[in-house]
């Protein structure tokens, strides 16, 4: 199925953009910008409304959650982190916050702690899934994710 999909980003003129610009090829009705036209937030919407705002930090606490899990387990079976790095860094799994910080997580097992916006990260994380549960969205790995970061750096809320 992959392989169908390159195939046809080939075909139409897209195969060195990003791999996540062929969700055109099933919204193909839709414009560019349907995720934020439909993500605005009315000015008088609650504040239980999801906003873009959320969704970014939903995918940037998960993904420096497993950033951190990766580290961890890069070490406990001995492999060499710079070596895994690159390795990521060039596969789909890519993600900024993964190059941006697993560099920086040397002393294992609470990588988190080494990240000073960790905390931030970790609170706005915890936010935004508590918004999501409001109106019926259940995320299970966001929902561990700020379990890890609880257990690393500390409780989320002041």
């Amino acid at each position: 199925m992959a392989e169908q999909i390159y195939q046809t980003t080939v075909y139409i003129g897209w195969p060195g953009m990003d791999d996540s610009a062929t969700w055109r090829l099933y919204l193909r009705d839709w414009p560019d910008d349907a995720v934020h036209q439909q993500t605005k937030v009315a000015k008088d919407a609650s504040n239980s409304s999801i906003t873009l705002q959320d969704i970014e930090d939903i995918m940037v606490g998960v993904h420096l959650a497993a950033t951190a899990e990766s580290r961890a387990f890069t070490d406990a079976v001995g492999l060499n982190a710079e070596q895994m790095f690159d390795i990521v860094c060039g596969a789909a799994g890519w993600n900024v916050q993964f190059e941006k910080y697993a560099l920086k997580m040397k002393k294992g097992p609470w990588y988190l702690r080494e990240i000073d916006e960790s905390k931030e990260f970790g609170a706005r994380l915890a936010k935004a899934v508590t918004k999501a549960a409001t109106i019926g969205a259940n995320l299970p790995i966001a929902s561990a994710a700020v379990q890890v970061y609880e257990m690393q750096v500390g409780p989320l809320s002041s």
